[in-house]
């Protein structure tokens, strides 16, 4: 009898979402856009700077960062772990650092992760808090068990670091590069050694395109398929030179840190309880239907499966609001959900698992 594989399994829940959503309205380590292009700010209101205290955005810019909460800023942890809340500010949605739009917030907090290592750039994430409260609209980080962070997938990175890989040359307006993201495996090739998976490698085979200097704490992004929309799934680094051909630029892997960022921006009011699941059978028909509880405080639901019983990989496919789902399966997976809002997440819910194989 055939087996269900993962991705079997994958495109069978997605055929049953579209049918729910159509019946329910429920080395030299260097801080690391060459070869990029000017950005459309349109597109990235979410964009983020920090800068010194007392100077303009252009002379005082030293790293990126993205607005992940009204009142939160991501970006790297080298960018700010000698820095007090007095000496930085931050500038949001300002893609010309020569004019005055967009924001210029003072620091009420800055919070870096505790095993944030200065040497490896081990866990190179902090949040920044803001005194008050942004205008923009946040960015959603990706969430921990997505693919979207896969080899080969397009991202774009952005910020205002040097344009040249001989001489500063700081550009005013944002810039954009268009990357690739490179497994791990391939990056180590490059780059010897230093690459956990916690981090992850992106960039173009001639090099034409990379982060560099003063780009650190800005974000790489992807568009995800399944939400269709931009999603944050790295924070500029580090990288051996700019540029180089054969070299990569590394990234900060932000779904190893959905869960330190939901436990930290998002206020007691705002925790996510797990929802709570079962599961109906027909063994006959091979058939499993999920049902899982609602919460007032979430604006979505993410469903995890993993093969039985192994439990590894876990998927997760994001369902939206509906809180029903049907597929076909002769295959074993353990099944759980999430919940979610922006940025905020919830834990498991009850972990519960068929067995189709016979």
């Amino acid at each position: 009898m055939p087996i269900t594989t993962p991705a079997v399994f994958f495109r069978s829940l997605l055929i049953s979402i579209l049918i729910c959503y159509s019946s329910f309205s429920s080395a030299q380590i260097t801080p690391k856009i060459i070869g990029g292009k000017p950005s459309n700010l349109i597109q990235w209101p979410w964009m983020a700077g920090i800068v010194l205290k007392g100077r303009s955005s252009f002379d005082g810019i030293f790293c990126g960062a993205s607005l992940i909460a009204k009142d939160w800023v991501l970006t790297a942890a080298h960018c700010v772990f000698d820095e007090k809340r007095s000496t930085i500010e931050i500038i949001i949605n300002q893609a010309d650092l020569d004019n005055n739009e967009g924001e210029r917030l003072s620091v009420d907090r800055i919070l870096v992760h505790p095993l944030f290592d200065t040497e490896s750039l081990l866990n190179d994430i902090a949040l920044v808090k803001l005194r008050t409260p942004s205008t923009s609209t946040p960015i959603t980080v990706l969430p921990t068990y997505s693919i979207e962070d896969s080899a080969g997938q397009d991202a774009i990175a952005l910020g205002w670091g040097t344009t040249s890989a001989v001489e500063p040359k700081y550009p005013k307006r944002l810039h954009q590069a268009d990357l690739s993201i490179i497994s791990n495996p391939k990056c180590l090739t490059a780059l010897v050694d230093g690459i956990t998976e916690n981090m992850l490698c992106a960039g173009v085979p001639s090099a034409k395109q990379d982060t560099c200097q003063g780009d650190s704490g800005g974000p790489l992004i992807v568009f995800d398929s399944q939400t269709q929309s931009w999603r944050q799934v790295g924070i500029t680094s580090w990288g051996d030179g700019c540029a180089r051909k054969g070299f990569y630029g590394v990234y900060t892997r932000v779904k190893k840190y959905a869960s330190f960022i939901s436990d930290n921006i998002c206020s007691a009011n705002e925790k996510l309880t797990p929802p709570s699941l079962s599961l109906s059978l027909n063994k006959e028909l091979f058939d499993v239907t999920a049902h899982w509880s609602t919460s007032n405080k979430a604006s979505g639901y993410r469903l995890h499966y993993a093969p039985f019983p192994q439990a590894q990989p876990i998927y997760t496919l994001d369902v939206s609001e509906i809180t029903l789902l049907s597929a076909n399966s002769r295959g074993a997976f353990y099944v759980a959900m999430s919940s979610y809002k922006n940025n905020c997440i919830s834990g498991f819910s009850n972990i519960e698992h068929f067995d189709f194989r016979q």
